[in-house]
């Protein structure tokens, strides 16, 4: 009931940037179940789902400010999930034209025509700050980890500056780590890897998985956007499962029939990726057989993201459990399907 409520009260019509993707489709397949009236940013040259029949699909390019400003014109609410993902691209410079550029042109003609703004950054916007403790929304941001990482640390800064600036009426979801059918790097990347034997767990595991199911996180985001006073505001969204990386990656490595990974040391990991890459400097990672810094800075990491802000102001609740959530990946992650 309460998401029905939630849903009728967002301001329509609504857009969703990149609608394709993971995170996207579940949203917009949310939205049209609630016979939302949805448009969709799609890549030039993209191929309209299926199942957006009744979506109005609109192709455009993020990083064109006047194509944006046509894909916004006459909406209510936007969404806002358009981003380079990390584990695709290690350029600096293209996360930032899609990510931080991108992002800044959302803002801008979200707030020339007064349309509310819902966008998902990540909690790799924590920075290194992750591996020092827990990370609430008032938490100091920590250095950047990687490309993808310091984006969403721009995509942030943009959109508070264009609140203050412009009255852009947005809000900021910290999404932890997002998994899921269909999620690449936590379900399929994750998959793969152990099916090949290429797996490893870092140190001991037993620091926090920090997972989120992605319908948890559509239903963050629709309470989001549906709540006057969520503008302005900042929040971590994480189903705070006692679950830790070790045991994650080993019910992964059953569901898929494989053994157990081993463990390295987390000091050994470190220094190969601080030989590999220069985040200060913007260099990425050369080598792809080593793993990148901002992902060691998360399963490296006792991943600790409270959520007493959401469930306060928004009352949100996770109503996927870990259980549910291993079930549907034991269905998706058929040989078939991997």
């Amino acid at each position: 009931m309460q998401e029905k409520v939630a849903l009728q009260s967002i301001r329509a019509p609504v857009a969703v940037t990149g609608a394709t993707g993971f995170i996207g489709r579940r949203l917009v397949d949310r939205l049209r179940a609630g016979g939302i009236e949805t448009r969709a940013l799609l890549l030039e040259g993209e191929a309209i789902p299926a199942e957006f029949d009744t979506v109005h699909c609109i192709h455009g390019d993020i990083r064109n400010p006047d194509e944006v400003a046509a894909f916004l014109d006459g909406v209510g609410t936007v969404f806002h999930l358009a981003a380079l993902v990390a584990e695709q691209n290690a350029d600096y410079d293209a996360h930032w034209s899609v990510t931080a550029e991108g992002s800044r042109n959302v803002y801008s003609a979200a707030s020339a025509g007064k349309v509310r703004v819902v966008v998902t950054t990540s909690i790799c916007a924590y920075g290194e700050r992750i591996a020092r403790g827990e990370c609430t929304e008032e938490s100091e941001r920590g250095a950047h980890q990687g490309p993808y990482g310091r984006a969403k640390q721009a995509q942030e800064d943009f959109a508070l500056e264009a609140h203050e600036r412009d009255g852009l009426a947005v809000t900021i979801l910290r999404p932890s780590n997002v998994y899921g059918a269909g999620s690449r790097p936590w379900v399929q990347m994750l998959a793969d890897l152990l099916a090949a034997g290429a797996m490893m767990v870092v140190g001991d595991g037993s620091g926090n998985a920090g997972l989120v199911h992605v319908e948890n996180l559509v239903d963050a985001l629709v309470l989001a956007a549906a709540e006057e006073r969520a503008i302005g505001r900042i929040y971590n969204v994480c189903d705070g499962l006692p679950v830790s990386w070790r045991r994650y990656i080993d019910d992964m490595a059953a569901i898929v029939g494989a053994s157990p990974p081993p463990s390295i040391p987390r000091q050994d990991l470190y220094a190969l990726a601080m030989a590999n890459e220069d985040p200060d400097a913007l260099v990425g990672p050369r080598s792809e057989e080593i793993p990148p810094l901002e992902m060691l800075n998360l399963i490296g990491s006792d991943n600790r993201f409270p959520t007493d802000r959401i469930r306060g102001e928004l009352r949100w609740e996770p109503r996927v459990g870990y259980e549910a959530a291993l079930d549907e990946l034991r269905g998706f992650l058929t040989p078939q399907e991997r």
